[in-house]
């Protein structure tokens, strides 16, 4: 199933609900250039939609949130699946990211 990326700006931060899968090829280039070009603060990669990660997808993460670092802006991720929260813990991830268990952003 391919990427989907539907961006939901709100004040203070850009919620990108990720849906399918986030691996090597068009999805992983889509999902960087969606990441690039948010303004906000804040970006929470919305994962509950995403059945599939791979290696290059946990690295596109790792580089999106560098990129977003050296504005001094924050990538969040909330709602992974268990077999993404999974992957994230293999590579420990989980200990890099603001994690949320909730699609609510305040």
């Amino acid at each position: 199933m391919p990427l989907s990326v539907k961006v939901r700006n709100l004040s203070d931060a850009s919620r990108l609900i990720c849906t399918g899968q986030i691996i090597r090829g068009p999805e992983s280039d889509h999902l960087y250039e969606v990441v690039t070009r948010q303004l906000q603060q804040e970006v929470i990669l919305d994962l509950n939609g995403v059945t599939t990660i791979d290696e290059e997808g946990l690295f596109l993460i790792a580089l999106c949130y560098e990129i977003l670092s050296t504005s001094n802006r924050n990538l969040g991720l909330c709602s992974p699946p268990a077999s993404i929260m999974a992957a994230l813990r293999r590579r420990q991830l989980d200990r890099v990211f603001n994690l949320r268990e909730s699609t609510a952003i305040h």
